[in-house]
C-alpha cells in the first residue's frame, strides 16, 4: 500500500497539501481562542470597578459619621483623665496611712510575746507557788491589765483595718473600670483613624477608577467590533476545517493502524523478555523449592542505604554564642527576605520544635498564602537545620507513602527521603545499615526538619497515625538508650526475602523535627483529637497588609550546620522553674483544666506535661527569664482554641467568658482576649459554631 502511495504524485500531493491547511487552521484558532480569552475579562473588570465605585462611596459616608462620633468621645477623654489621677492620690494617702498602723501591729506582737513569756515563767515557779504568791497576785494583776489593753487595741485595730479595706476595694474597682474604658475609647481611635486614612486613600482610588472606567468603555466598544469579526473568520476556518478533516480522514485512520501495528510489536518483544526472565527465576527457585536458608541479597536494600540529596552538601559547624543570638540571626535572615513574621509566632514556633518530647508535631493552619510553608523552611535555613519537605497528596492512606514500597518487578525496596534520613540521622544506628566507620556516622549530629506540606489533603490518620504514635513511644532523651527502651518506638519495614533477618527497623530519633501545614477550605481534612493531643497548632489568620517578598537565589544566608549537641543545650526540664513560676503554671492549668471539663473538652497528663514544658523552654528575652503568662497565653492559642472547634457558642457562653478573664486578667494578654471576644460574637451570629480563625500579632508582641 505505502508504494501505490508513492508512485502516485496525485495523493502524495493531496496528503502534503492536507497537512498544510491543518497547521494553518489549527494556528488560527488557537490565536481567536486566545484573544478571546484575554478581551472577556475586561468586561467583567469594567462592571466590577463601577459596582466596587458605589460600595466605597456608601462606606466614606458611614464612616465620617462613625469618625465625628469618636472625635466626640475623645473631648472627653481629659475629663477622665484628670478623675483617674486624683483617684491615683486619694489611692496613695490612703496607702501610706495602712503603713502608719504597721507600727501599732508591731506593739501588740511585743506584748504577745511577754505574754507568752509571762505565761511559761509561770509554769516554771508553781512549786514555789507558796513563797511567791504576793509576787504572783501583782504579776496575774498587772496580766489582767495587759490582756485587757491588748484586747482593746485589737478591736480598735480591726475596725480600722475593715474600714481602709473598703476604701481602697472601691477605689481600685473603679480604676480598672476607667482603665478598661481609656483602652476601648484609644483601640477605638486608633481603629478610625486607620480606617480613616483608608478611606482617603479610596477617595483617591474612587478617582482613578472614574478616568479608568471611561477607558475602559471605549476599549470594550473596539473589543466587541473585533470579537465580532473573529468570529466571522473562525465560523468560515471551521468550515474549511470540518471539510478537510473529511477528506483527510481515511489516509490518516489508514497511517494509524501501520503505527499502531509497529507498537504492538515493540510491547509484544518486551513481555517476552519479561516472560523469559521470570521464567528462569521461578525455575531457579523451585529446583529445592523455597530455600529457607538462602542469602538475602543486599542489594534490595541499596536505596534505603544511600543517603537523601537534602544532607550529601556539606556545611560548615554553625556554633551560636546562645539560644538567643540563634534566634537573632533567624530575625536579620527573614527581615533579609522582607518577611514580617512578628517575634512572638518565631518564638513560639521555635519553642513548639524544642519540645518535641512532648508534642511531636507542630502544624501551621491558615488560609492559603499565609506564609505558613515560608516559616520552617527559612527558620531552618537561619538556624543551620536539614530541611526535607513533602508534598502530601490526596491518594495517601497509609505509611508505606511516607516511608517507600517493596517493588516486586525490580525486586528493589524503593525508599523515600525520610526514610533514608531516618537510617541516617539515627544516632543508635538501629536498622544496622550504616558501616560503623566514623566518616558514615558523620550525620548523627546533623538536625532535620521534616515538612508535610498540606498534609490535611489526606486524612491524617490513614498515612501518619502509627507514625505519631511511633514518635510518642520514644522515652525521653538520653545519649546512651538501650535498645530495649528504644523498641516500642521502632518502625519496622518488611521486605520479601529477609525472613531470617527479620525485619528492618527504623527509629525517629530527637533530631528530627517534625512541622505540618494544613490549608483551611473545602478541599481538606479537619484534625482528629490525637492529632491535636500531639502537638501545637498555630492558626494564621488572613493578612490585612501584604509587604513584597525579595527574590534571593537559593534562600540559603550561610553554609551552617548546626550541631544536635547545641541543641540540646537550649531545652529545659519543667523542673528547671522557679517555685513562683511553678506555682503559676499549676494554677493556669488547674483553671483551664476546670474550663475545659465544664464544656466536655477534658485533657489528661499528657497535655499537662506538655504545657508545663512549652513553658520552661520559652526564649530568654534580654538575659532574663520571659514572664510565664506569655507563653501560658500561647498554649491557650496552640492548644487549648483548636480543641473547641465544632462548640456551640451559646450554650457554652459561659466558658468562653471565662476563657477571656483567664486571658485578660490572670494572663495579661487583652490583644488575645480581644481577638476571641470577636470571633466569638462574629460565628455567634453565623451557624454558632466556635472555630477559631487565629491572630495577627503585632511585631514584637
Amino acid at each position: 500500500m505505502l508504494e501505490i502511495i508513492a508512485s502516485n504524485s496525485y495523493v502524495l500531493l493531496l496528503i502534503f497539501l492536507a497537512a498544510i491547511v491543518t497547521t494553518v487552521v489549527g494556528v488560527v484558532s488557537i490565536s481567536l481562542f486566545e484573544r478571546q480569552r484575554r478581551n472577556m475579562p475586561l468586561v467583567s473588570t469594567w462592571m466590577d470597578l463601577e459596582d466596587r465605585i458605589n460600595r466605597r462611596k456608601s462606606e466614606l459616608t458611614e464612616k465620617e459619621i462613625a469618625l465625628e462620633e469618636i472625635n466626640r468621645k475623645i473631648g472627653a477623654r481629659e475629663t477622665i483623665a484628670a478623675e483617674i489621677g486624683a483617684l491615683e492620690q486619694r489611692r496613695e494617702s490612703l496607702l501610706l496611712e495602712m503603713d502608719g498602723l504597721a507600727d501599732a501591729r508591731a506593739q501588740i506582737d511585743e506584748v504577745k510575746r511577754l505574754a507568752a513569756d509571762a505565761a511559761a515563767e509561770l509554769a516554771v515557779r508553781q512549786e514555789a507557788l507558796e513563797q511567791v504568791q504576793t509576787e504572783w497576785e501583782d504579776l496575774s494583776a498587772s496580766l489582767s491589765k495587759r490582756q485587757a489593753e491588748l484586747v482593746e487595741l485589737e478591736r480598735e485595730i480591726n475596725d480600722r483595718k475593715a474600714k481602709m479595706e473598703d476604701i481602697p476595694a472601691g477605689l481600685e474597682a473603679k480604676i480598672a473600670e476607667l482603665k478598661i474604658e481609656q483602652d476601648t475609647i484609644l483601640r477605638e481611635v486608633d481603629q478610625l483613624r486607620a480606617e480613616r486614612g483608608v478611606l482617603l486613600g479610596a477617595r483617591a482610588e474612587v478617582t482613578e477608577l472614574t478616568a479608568l472606567k471611561a477607558t475602559l468603555q471605549n476599549d470594550v466598544e473596539q473589543l466587541k467590533y473585533r470579537l465580532a469579526k473573529l468570529d466571522s473568520d473562525l465560523r468560515d476556518a471551521e468550515a474549511n476545517h470540518s471539510r478537510i478533516l473529511r477528506e483527510t480522514a481515511p489516509l490518516e485512520a489508514r497511517l494509524e493502524d501501520f503505527r499502531n501495528l509497529d507498537e504492538n510489536v515493540r510491547s509484544l518483544e518486551g513481555r517476552k523478555t519479561a516472560i523469559e526472565e521470570d521464567i528462569e527465576r521461578l525455575r531457579a527457585e523451585t529446583v529445592d523449592g523455597p530455600a529457607k536458608d538462602a542469602v538475602f541479597d543486599e542489594r534490595v536494600l541499596e536505596d534505603l542505604r544511600s543517603p537523601p540529596s537534602v544532607l550529601k552538601a556539606r556545611r560548615s559547624a554553625y556554633r551560636p554564642t546562645g539560644e538567643e543570638q540563634a534566634l537573632q540571626d533567624v530575625r536579620k535572615h527573614l527581615e533579609t527576605l522582607n518577611l514580617t513574621y512578628p517575634d512572638r509566632v518565631v518564638k513560639a514556633f521555635h519553642t513548639s520544635l524544642k519540645i518535641n518530647d512532648f508534642a511531636q508535631l507542630t502544624v501551621l493552619a491558615g488560609v492559603s498564602g499565609t506564609g505558613k510553608s515560608l516559616l520552617p523552611r527559612r527558620y531552618a535555613e537561619a538556624m543551620g537545620i536539614r530541611f526535607l519537605p513533602f508534598a502530601v497528596e490526596p491518594r495517601w492512606d497509609s505509611p508505606q507513602d511516607l516511608l517507600g514500597f517493596y517493588n516486586y518487578i525490580e525486586k528493589r525496596f524503593r525508599a523515600t527521603d525520610l526514610a533514608r534520613a531516618l537510617v541516617h540521622l539515627d544516632p543508635y544506628n538501629t536498622s544496622k545499615l550504616v558501616p560503623d566507620n566514623e566518616e558514615d556516622k558523620s550525620y548523627h549530629n546533623d538536625m532535620m526538619i521534616v515538612l508535610l506540606d498540606e498534609m490535611n489533603l489526606a486524612r491524617v490518620e490513614y498515612y501518619f497515625s502509627e507514625f505519631l504514635s511511633r514518635l510518642e513511644a520514644r522515652p525521653m532523651y538520653q545519649k546512651v538508650l538501650s535498645e530495649e527502651a528504644r523498641r516500642d518506638a521502632m518502625i519496622p519495614i518488611d521486605i520479601r526475602g529477609r525472613e531470617k533477618e527479620g525485619p528492618v527497623r527504623l527509629y525517629p530519633s530527637h533530631n528530627m523535627l517534625f512541622v505540618g501545614t494544613m490549608n483551611d477550605d473545602e478541599s481538606t481534612q479537619s484534625l482528629s483529637d490525637k492529632v491535636l493531643d500531639r502537638g501545637n497548632i498555630m492558626q494564621f489568620a488572613a493578612p490585612d497588609d501584604f509587604p513584597p517578598v525579595k527574590a534571593t537565589e537559593n534562600g540559603q544566608p550561610a553554609d551552617r550546620r548546626l550541631s544536635f549537641e547545641t541543641w540540646r543545650t537550649w531545652i529545659k526540664q519543667p523542673a528547671h522553674l522557679g517555685l513562683a513560676d511553678t506555682d503559676k503554671v499549676r494554677q493556669t492549668i488547674r483553671r483551664l483544666a476546670e474550663i475545659m471539663n465544664n464544656c466536655g473538652r477534658p485533657f489528661g497528663h499528657r497535655l499537662n506535661a506538655a504545657l508545663s514544658a512549652y513553658v520552661a523552654n520559652y526564649p530568654q528575652e534580654n538575659g532574663h527569664p520571659a514572664d510565664v503568662r506569655k507563653p501560658l497565653a500561647d498554649q491557650i492559642e496552640l492548644r487549648i482554641m483548636p480543641k473547641l472547634r465544632g462548640l456551640s457558642i451559646e450554650e457554652h457562653s459561659k466558658i468562653f467568658d471565662d476563657l477571656k478573664l483567664l486571658l485578660r486578667e490572670e494572663l495579661n494578654d487583652s490583644a488575645l482576649a480581644h481577638r476571641l471576644e470577636e470571633i466569638v460574637e462574629r460565628q455567634s451570629q453565623g451557624g454558632g459554631m466556635f472555630n477559631w480563625r487565629g491572630i495577627t500579632r503585632t511585631t514584637g508582641h
